[in-house]
């Protein structure tokens, strides 16, 4: 294969040697432990979806310059071909406080998921504003409040209200390192066993690039 348009784990290496047959899919159980073990390198990829993703990602840079070009105006309609797109903020947001105001992120599925058992949805918030994080790249106490928090009124309390239990969400923020597309802040949100009206609901009836 040649070179590829984003950085390739191990893991990532190993399930290109797959079939979709061999390969086994991520249980809830699986994603807790990555996420506390801050371990997300081995989060896999089925090997078609990979595939796919390799070969869209390169022709998409050929043809628009970068994912994050793409992104910014097919999928998320924060720009049109002809506006300016910095590298460091692609988008100015209407207030700098993260969640403040709704325009300033959306939430849809991601493109190209990891490769999970049925009952996991995967999201991605997609901000306008950025979080603080550390020299590590972690986030800060006080990043990590504003996600939880706003993790806990748009995801978890609707859960629970539509009747699902605890322990039905998870989230993640990737270090730059291991981001397909770091110019645009973002985070992962993995949801079990969500209804589709509530998924409609969030994601405004989005359907992803490997459905289409």
């Amino acid at each position: 294969m040649s070179a590829t348009p984003f950085y390739l784990t191990d893991t990532d290496r190993a399930t290109l040697s797959m079939t979709d047959e061999e390969f086994v899919p991520y249980t809830w159980t699986d994603l807790k432990y990555s996420i506390a073990a801050n371990d997300l390198s081995i989060l896999p990829r089925s090997p078609s979806i990979l595939r796919r993703y390799i070969e869209w990602s390169q022709e998409i840079t050929a043809n628009q310059g970068s994912t994050a070009k793409f992104l910014l105006r097919n999928r998320l309609f924060w720009a049109t071909p002809e506006s300016p797109l910095l590298s460091d903020q692609p988008v100015v947001p209407s207030n700098p406080v993260p969640f403040a105001d709704k325009t300033d992120y959306k939430i849809i599925y991601n493109d190209w998921p990891y490769g999970l058992t049925a009952d996991i949805t995967h999201l991605v918030v997609w901000m306008k504003t950025r979080l603080a994080v550390n020299e590590s790249f972690e986030m800060t106490p006080q990043s990590r409040a504003s996600v939880e928090d706003f993790i806990d009124r748009t995801f978890v309390q609707e859960m629970k209200q539509s009747g699902i239990g605890n322990d039905s969400v998870l989230y993640f923020k990737n270090v730059p390192r291991l981001q397909s597309v770091g110019a645009v802040e973002h985070f992962h949100v993995l949801i079990r066993g969500a209804k589709s009206e509530l998924l409609d609901k969030w994601t405004d009836g989005d359907v992803p690039m490997y459905r289409r």
